[in-house]
């Protein structure tokens, strides 16, 4: 059996789409950055300096950013059956790895429930913000004036200002603490923007556009770690810790731009690397998902020896999960088939 016929069961398994298959690359390496850049953020205690393990809530607002950009489109499929198949490709694999998490002692029941912890917001707070936010991003997706969708877009903004200044506790800083429901505002804004490019296309095609990209969405994360820095470590500047996201999001945004400026470079790379891309891209919840215990677990290994095996665990496990909820589901599949083909031999039986 040669390589690539074991890649394609592989990608079979996995359930993995063909980068070819009519996606924007750029949207796929975006994805794959985002998740390098949120596990990264979970390295503090790996690295021996734990001011490089940085990047999360950029990598964040990217993630909420391409999920805009991929589920806005026309539907004509009424809410709920939307909402459930979200549901559906997300909690088989989140359900598991919470057990996973709790079996390893990665996480505690403390202050949970059972539905807490497996149905909403799970142990994972992030997956929570994600199936919240399904809820508004189904209704704005419905609007298709460009004028009231940048209306929403002002509308959210005004409403996350209204409740920094007179909701959120700024006695301490709270604008990367995701379990804080204030996070859901830079979360959905990132999906309305990823919304927009794909509604409304405004991608500029010039050649000066694209160093300009770069150079702005470089600078602005630069001057978003230093504005970060300096509040997280001065509490008498938390009142300005507005400032974070309004440095931040522009930043992911235009990085965004930056990034699909690439779109015809992508088509000329390697085979082999846009395979790679790909693949941690379709591994993104399970990679968020498996990666705390095996943190946990091997972290006091000198570095860069546990930087190694805590990320080639990670992606091990991630492929072990992803691979369990497909066959899983294969099976369930072939169970209802089953039953169906049982159902209606009976009924031609019957007549």
């Amino acid at each position: 059996m040669n390589s690539h016929t074991i890649t394609k069961k592989m990608q079979k398994l996995l359930n993995i789409s063909d980068y070819k298959n009519g996606r924007v690359l750029s949207f796929i390496l975006l994805k794959a950055i985002a998740a390098c850049l949120i596990t990264n953020s979970h390295y503090d205690t790996v690295y021996p300096i734990s001011a490089i393990a940085t990047g999360g809530l950029f990598g964040d607002i990217l993630f909420f950013i391409v999920s805009g950009f991929v589920l806005c489109k026309p539907t004509e499929q009424k809410f709920l059956p939307w909402y459930w198949k979200r549901i559906k490709r997300i909690y088989p694999a989140v359900l598991i790895g919470v057990v996973f998490n709790l079996l390893t002692g990665a996480r505690s029941m403390s202050g949970w429930n059972w539905f807490t912890a497996f149905i909403f917001p799970t142990v994972f707070v992030f997956v929570g913000s994600i199936v919240f936010l399904y809820i508004p991003l189904y209704f704005v997706n419905k609007i298709s004036d460009k004028k009231t969708y940048i209306f929403t877009i002002a509308g959210v903004i005004v409403l996350y200002l209204i409740c920094y200044v007179f909701v959120l506790d700024k006695s301490s800083y709270q604008m990367d603490n995701t379990k804080n429901a204030m996070i859901l505002f830079p979360y959905f804004l990132g999906m309305l923007y990823g919304g927009y490019l794909r509604k409304f296309s405004l991608f500029p095609k010039e050649k000066w556009c694209t160093p300009v990209f770069w150079g702005l969405s470089i600078a602005l994360f630069g001057v978003y770690i230093c504005i970060n820095y300096c509040i997280k470590g001065n509490s008498e500047l938390y009142q300005y810790q507005i400032l974070v996201p309004m440095v931040l999001l522009p930043a992911a945004e235009l990085f965004t731009c930056a990034i699909y400026s690439l779109e015809n470079v992508l088509t000329k790379i390697p085979h082999a690397v846009m395979s790679v891309i790909n693949f941690i891209a379709a591994l993104t919840l399970e990679i968020y998902l498996v990666q705390r215990p095996i943190i946990l677990a091997l972290d006091e290994l000198p570095f860069p020896v546990n930087w190694i095996l805590i990320t080639a665990s990670i992606l091990v496990f991630a492929v072990a999960l992803k691979a369990l909820v497909n066959l899983l589901g294969m099976g369930i599949g072939h169970i209802n088939n089953r039953r169906g083909e049982r159902r209606e031999n009976g009924n031609n039986t019957n007549q």
